[in-house]
């Protein structure tokens, strides 16, 4: 990605368009590109800390008493309700 910004600018740049203008275009873009990229680091670094905790086994071991098929639909429409209407979606 970043050897491809690089050669755009270099492009642009013999095409007559002022740095300053290329500038501008990439602040642009890194400022609109960044909150995808946080997200996805977020996630990533959950995803990790969620294995090394071991997370999903301590579900199993916590839930496997009571937890039936036919019960796991429903469990998974309110968590789904419930942090919808946390975020506000």
């Amino acid at each position: 990605f970043l050897a491809a910004a690089v050669i755009l600018g270099i492009i642009m740049r013999f095409q007559g368009i002022p740095f300053n203008d290329i500038m501008k275009t990439a602040t642009a873009g890194m400022k609109g590109v960044l909150p995808a990229i946080l997200v996805l680091a977020f996630a990533f670094s959950l995803n990790q800390l969620s294995k090394d905790l071991g997370t999903a086994q301590y579900i199993i071991s916590v839930t496997e008493s009571w937890l039936t098929p036919n019960l796991l639909p429903f469990l998974v429409f309110l968590m789904c309700a419930v942090i919808s209407f946390a975020t506000g979606t």
